[in-house]
């Protein structure tokens, strides 16, 4: 496999899910009165040798923050497309003002005209709803990642950075009942700085994921609209074989048979 398409893929699975998961052993670990290193001691306390390893440490905390971050993916998947949208609206909807019809936005009227013909291709002539306008930005990410590898690197490492956010804030607003619940059981008394770390924290991580989010969707509109008007914009010249088309940037068919002079091919070089 080429190093450009597994690229995303660890950018996905460092950021995406390995980050959040250890943010989540460690504030959960705080909000239960406990800390994972104790944990880790406790479930390996009939074998010295391993419960005081650190490369068994090291190895269970990387494996329990990739599941962790991986369980959490459809909790902060329903916030991304439930609540994240109705909390900031304007950060959602990048597609649907790029193809305004008032002209108001910054894109000019042929990119405008552009997103339209596209959208209404895959929609009809209806005005399309704003989840229509999230499937139409996942389905020209998903059609960039194959033309163009440069971009699906760029691209992937977004996606995998507002993910990353993502999983944040759901870590973030677990931490809150986790720490009331060990207060109810124990009677200890709610970590109060803990609470309101978590509650601001959760509005400006999620403020911050959906920012990403609107950057994500600007350089996905725009890569595919680039790549697809360089690709219109080639100039078109007639083969001499089989009546297709070929590019002007392409080397000159040979002649079918062979003459005594030269002559000259369609891009200008000469051919034998």
């Amino acid at each position: 496999m080429e190093i450009t398409k597994v690229i995303p893929e660890v950018f996905y699975d460092v950021l995406g899910r390995l980050v959040p998961g250890i943010a989540a052993i460690w504030i959960w670990s705080i909000a239960a009165g406990t800390t994972f290193a104790a944990f880790v001691t406790n479930v390996y306390a009939g074998s010295t040798t391993l419960s005081q390893s650190v490369v068994v440490l090291v190895a269970t905390l990387l494996l329990a923050a990739y599941l962790i971050g991986y369980v959490i993916g459809p909790i902060s998947s329903f916030f991304h497309s439930r609540i994240l949208p109705h909390l900031f609206p304007s950060y959602f909807a990048v597609l649907a003002d790029a193809a305004r019809y008032d002209g108001k936005r910054g894109y000019p009227p042929a990119a405008r005209a552009f997103f339209q013909n596209q959208i209404h291709r895959l929609f009809g002539e209806t005005t399309p709803t704003p989840n229509q306008y999230r499937q139409a930005t996942y389905l020209w990410y998903d059609s960039v990642r194959m033309d163009s590898e440069s971009a699906a690197v760029t691209l992937g490492k977004m996606r995998a950075e507002y993910r990353m956010l993502e999983g944040l804030y759901v870590v973030l607003a677990i931490a809150i009942p986790i720490n009331l619940t060990y207060w109810l059981i124990t009677g200890h008394g709610p970590d109060l700085l803990l609470l309101c770390l978590a509650a601001g924290g959760f509005v400006v991580v999620s403020w911050s994921a959906a920012r990403t989010f609107r950057t994500f969707q600007h350089a996905v509109i725009n890569q595919f609209y680039l790549l697809n008007n360089d690709q219109a914009a080639r100039p078109k010249v007639p083969s001499d074989r089989g009546g297709k088309a070929i590019s002007q940037d392409a080397p000159a068919p040979e002649p079918l048979t062979s003459v005594s002079h030269e002559t000259t091919g369609p891009d200008g070089d000469k051919a034998r």
